[in-house]
């Protein structure tokens, strides 16, 4: 059966007046449309702090929303409410699955910006990919926010009319057959698992007949069937397409991405081809993302005993090493607080089902290099409750090297756990 994925939206104002008003605005839109109604109906939530008094009125958080504060994030987390407007409130720290589109009307910055749109990495069953739209920040502001934390960051533009001519050329590369295309989408689109074998089918006759392309026409073919399903997943966020060839091959080139020989600058996958392709819209998630390796030289640091490969010795054992050989190497000072920031980034670790389908799926060593890039997005959303080990992390290679070993022992954990099997 298809998974069903209904997700939420975040309004990032700049100021708590905007966010009353933006409040005010959108449940003035719901009423007048009939959102408000039907057998799902749709509700807004906003998150200030304090008062505010407003033309002669006095809001509050808990007055505008009809409950406490300490509610929002459950009352956020069910089937009620799908639009969280927010002024400061919930940009770090907040870990909500269902987030799948970022509204932003307020200037960005360094680190903030980061945790902020960092909101929405998270995934969730059926949550092929997100969206945000921002009114208030250039792409060269926000690749300067990231540029601490990444040794690239990928921005593109995208045009309607830049659909139609990568379509084009697409086409014109003798690797795709439109009847071939429509079994496969079919058959992915269908949820059956006996519909597998046709998908699986007709992906084998484009790959095939992509090896046979000379090298030059393999990395072109690649770079503008990337660049399509980007662009076509941007630009079906913010404007209606009513053609079904645009939609198939959206679809098809996807599904298609995931098969296709890698080149030898491609990072490792982060799932495993065996992967049903039944749950592609969930499994890709990771691999759209415009993310690349963390910034760091390439000088190996030192490892734990046993080179994180030994007995299970108890968790508390392993950090107890790991402490020592930090306050040796950097001098740090351990304190009992630092202690539970390591923990902290186990937990995120843990929980993070993204990592669990890469352990579930590859080897040791690929997952090292997913958790190594991956583990950066972790830290810097929790930046504001430890920044010395905060900046320990980001600015000293080593430092970082040895966390990433020390939660890099989390595979054998994964893998371990009862079902043994990718989450659906």
């Amino acid at each position: 059966m298809p998974i069903t994925f209904t997700g939420q939206a975040m309004v990032v104002t700049r100021s708590r007046q905007h966010a009353v008003r933006y409040k005010l605005a959108v449940d003035a839109y719901i009423k007048a449309k009939g959102y408000d109604t039907g057998a799902r109906p749709l509700h807004a939530l906003v998150a200030f702090s304090g008062s505010l008094d407003d033309e002669g009125v006095t809001y509050t958080e808990a007055m505008m929303n009809g409950f406490g504060e300490g509610e929002l994030p459950k009352k956020f987390d069910g089937d009620e409410y799908h639009l969280l407007v927010v002024a400061e409130k919930y940009q770090t720290g907040f870990d909500q699955p269902l987030l799948h589109t970022m509204y932003v009307d307020k200037k960005l910055a360094g680190v903030r910006a980061v945790q902020t749109l960092s909101r929405l990495n998270r995934i969730h069953p059926g949550k092929t990919d997100t969206f945000v739209l921002d009114f208030a920040n250039t792409v060269e502001e926000i690749q300067d926010a990231f540029a601490p934390f990444y040794e690239s960051t990928a921005a593109f533009a995208a045009e309607p009319n830049d659909i139609y001519n990568l379509q084009h050329s697409l086409m014109a590369a003798n690797v795709l057959d439109e009847h071939e295309m429509d079994v496969a989408v079919a058959a992915l689109l269908s949820g059956q698992a006996s519909k597998q074998k046709y998908l699986y089918a007709e992906l084998t006759k484009a790959v095939d007949r992509f090896v046979a392309l000379d090298d030059d026409e393999q990395e072109a073919f690649r770079g503008t069937l990337t660049a399509y399903v980007r662009a076509y997943a941007f630009m079906a966020q913010i404007m209606t397409w009513t053609d079904r060839e645009l939609e198939r091959l959206y679809l098809f080139g996807k599904a298609l991405a995931t098969q296709l020989p890698r080149g030898d600058d491609e990072p490792i996958p982060l799932v495993s081809d065996q992967v049903e392709l039944t749950h592609l819209r969930t499994a890709l998630t990771a691999e759209e993302e415009n993310a690349a390796l963390t910034e760091g030289d390439d000088t190996p640091g030192e490892v734990l005993p046993g080179e994180g490969k030994g007995g299970q010795e108890p968790v508390v054992d392993k950090l107890s090493a790991l402490v020592e050989r930090l306050n040796d190497k950097f001098g740090i000072g351990t304190t009992d607080a630092d202690k539970v920031w390591f923990e902290q980034q186990r937990l995120e670790v843990m929980n993070d089902d993204e990592l669990r389908v890469v352990a579930l799926n590859n080897t040791r060593d690929h997952f090292d290099l997913i958790l190594r890039d991956k583990l950066p997005h972790h830290v810097a959303a929790r930046h504001g409750e430890n920044t010395k080990m905060f900046d320990l992390f980001f600015n000293k290679p080593g430092f970082q090297q040895l966390v990433v070993e020390y939660l890099g022992e989390l595979y054998d954990e994964f893998r371990s756990e009862p079902t043994g099997e990718v989450p659906a």
